[in-house]
């Protein structure tokens, strides 16, 4: 019964605050067992290290020569200057220097996604609170700060955690901006919406998404509407017109870029071959749907996914017409459109990754509260009524333990020996 969830709206205020600043350090601690157990970058975590050494050189036109939004790149140039700034010079002309400043460049990164991660959960619990008034937004928290692959990004030199923070910064200024008529929350909805394009192609989607947000709910006249979301939409040109600009196009990401345009088919003068018949679309987006599933399902994991399913249908029963429930959905909705769409496209449903379920996973976590919570319920009838209370803090309690040993594993300990032997042929030849 979702009407009697835990952590109603009437609580103090500063309880609350008080139990979010020990689940940080709860969640900081993860992430510093997990960053030790885990000495091997990413495949694509070098692409934004060498990204970040061409701005770090004010080589400008070769880092935003490279297909990935620079925003990341940029953090990671600047975190690294400060560094360098307090530490003591290097010698790039040693191998020991140079292997030192490259380990200082990985560190760089580590610090902008753990900043970014922590920064994650907070907002976590913050738009639950805004959002969510059935929910307990401690609870929706705590599940951000132990889901593994939340921990793993948050320790990754990648752009998934930067987004995702500043995907939930754009989404709470918004939010913020309905609730009042003063400028800043507009202003800072078009840069933070501005700074997720820069981020990854994706955060396009943020100022038309929010804008449609304010014009179904339409929260103040159109005298005050008009020149602040004016206002918003010039923030977010003013980040995205000179990269479209310098890179003659809304990206450069190929296939994202052809999702846009369309694919661009040459002709070919080669022999026409016999070749099997290809999936009609149909079948493609039935295999595709079937992808972003399997991925969600094994990002989640299955148990999460299942819980968010039940809370789903709870939610939507009790929770008619609040904001939270409707605006969550309608989100994971239009990115499970466009991954569908570009999947269609590719003729690949392989080649998306867990990476790109991420925000569908943040997404599912209020609703996996509101799931445990009505097991929960169904559980607290069957015992005493001295034990009925401890039914949702235990059964979360285990849901959390179930994720721990997974958010701390070493996720590429199978990597490790060939990092090593790179480092020593690197420094003895």
């Amino acid at each position: 019964m979702i009407a009697r969830l835990p952590g109603p709206q009437s609580e103090p205020i500063s309880i609350r605050w008080s139990h979010l600043g020990f689940l940080l350090l709860f969640a900081l601690g993860l992430r510093a067992v997990s960053l030790a157990s885990t000495d091997v970058i990413g495949a694509d975590s070098s692409r934004f290290l060498a990204q970040a050494v061409c701005f770090e050189n004010g080589d400008h036109e070769s880092a935003l020569a490279d297909p990935y939004h620079p925003l990341t790149a940029i953090l990671i140039a600047g975190v690294n200057s400060a560094q360098n700034a307090i530490l003591p010079p290097v010698d790039l002309q040693s191998t020991e220097g140079f292997c030192l400043d490259q380990r200082r460049r990985e560190r760089a990164g580590w610090l902008v996604s753990l900043a970014a991660g922590l920064l994650f959960v907070w907002l976590s619990f913050d738009l639950t609170a805004r959002l969510f008034p059935r929910i307990p937004p401690i609870s929706v928290a705590l599940l951000t700060a132990v889901q593994p692959y939340f921990v793993r990004a948050s320790i990754d030199i990648m752009s998934d955690m930067i987004f995702l923070t500043i995907f939930a910064l754009a989404l709470r200024s918004g939010l913020v901006a309905m609730s009042g008529s003063r400028w800043l929350p507009f202003l800072a909805t078009g840069l933070f919406s501005g700074l997720a394009y820069l981020t990854r192609p994706e955060g396009i989607l943020l100022v038309p998404g929010i804008g449609a947000v304010w014009a179904l709910c339409r929260p103040w006249g159109e005298k005050v509407a008009m020149p602040r979301a004016l206002a918003t939409l010039a923030v977010a040109a003013l980040c995205i017109v000179p990269y479209t600009a310098a890179i003659g196009g809304l990206t450069a990401k190929k296939d994202v870029g052809e999702f846009v345009a369309g694919p661009a088919i040459a002709p070919s003068s080669a022999p026409a071959t016999v070749v099997a018949d290809p999936p009609s679309t149909l079948e493609l987006a039935l295999a595709s749907f079937r992808e972003i599933f399997h991925e969600w399902l094994g990002t989640a994991p299955e148990t999460i996914s299942g819980v968010a399913l039940i809370g789903v249908v709870l939610l939507l029963r009790k929770g008619r017409g609040e904001l939270g429930p409707l605006l969550y959905l309608a989100i994971a909705a239009t990115l499970g459109a466009v991954l569908l769409r570009l999947l269609i496209m590719v003729g690949e449903p392989g080649y998306i990754s867990r990476r790109h379920v991420y925000l569908l996973v943040f997404l599912a976590l209020p609703f996996t509260v509101a799931g445990i919570a009505g097991i929960a319920h169904v559980i607290a009838k069957l015992l005493p009524a001295g034990g009925k209370r401890f039914a949702f803090p235990v059964l979360l309690a285990l849901f959390v333990a179930s994720l721990i040993p997974k958010a701390i594993d070493d996720h590429r300990a199978g990597q490790r020996a060939q990092r090593f032997a790179a480092e020593y042929i690197l420094e003895h030849g």
